[in-house]
């Protein structure tokens, strides 16, 4: 199993490490407020969470996902309950039919246990990303989004984040090179996630 983030002291771990290895780094660190440790959803929800949220902003699928845990009647988000959903209900929550056949796929192998995320959970982070990817529709952004902020593997580099890649090309002036932002990254090992964290925070801030 890959490193994890469990505690905050994991995380006083990765930052010192970063600020020693990365002078850039270790600036917007100190300019930033640390990163947190926060409370973790299920794995099925979280998926659940990251799917609708592809290619939108935070705002509009923070929106439709409430609407879809309103269609749960207070119950938890389970493969089973969104099996029960239909169409007509997720379509009219705001979820397109290519996010509904991911949501379906997904929920039909977890609930005929063909996928176990619990069991899944203790792989590497290559084996997660191999099984998950192989649903159409979950990318491997998704699944790097998975493993950052649900299981909290440690290095985890989203080499096609928008954010992230503008973020290294305006604090490294780093040029238009595909393979220049995973150079840079490559210092961050193995505390890769802990860096894009803060890059994160750096650009909302």
């Amino acid at each position: 199993m890959s490193n994890r983030i469990h505690t905050q002291a994991d995380v006083t771990r990765a930052v010192r490490h970063l600020k020693r290895v990365d002078p850039i780094l270790a600036r917007i660190i100190s300019n930033g407020n640390q990163c947190r440790v926060y409370r973790k959803r299920s794995s099925f929800e979280s998926l659940v969470r990251i799917i609708i949220g592809q290619q939108l902003s935070t705002s509009a699928a923070g929106t439709i996902y409430d609407r879809v845990v309103g269609l749960f009647n207070g119950q938890s988000v389970s493969a089973e309950e969104v099996l029960r959903l239909t169409d007509d209900e997720l379509l009219g929550a705001g979820v397109s039919r290519a996010k509904l056949r991911t949501l379906r796929l997904l929920a039909d192998k977890v609930s005929s246990k063909e996928i176990n995320l619990r069991g899944l959970a203790r792989c590497s982070d290559q084996v997660i990303l191999d099984k998950l990817t192989r649903i159409k529709g979950i990318g491997p952004w998704s699944v790097e989004m998975y493993l950052m902020f649900v299981l909290r593997s440690a290095d985890v580099f989203p080499a096609s984040d928008t954010g992230i890649i503008n973020a290294i090309r305006r604090l490294y002036h780093s040029n238009g090179n595909r393979l220049e932002p995973e150079r840079i990254a490559s210092r961050w090992r193995p505390y890769r996630t802990v860096a894009c964290w803060y890059l994160w925070q750096y650009l909302d801030s």
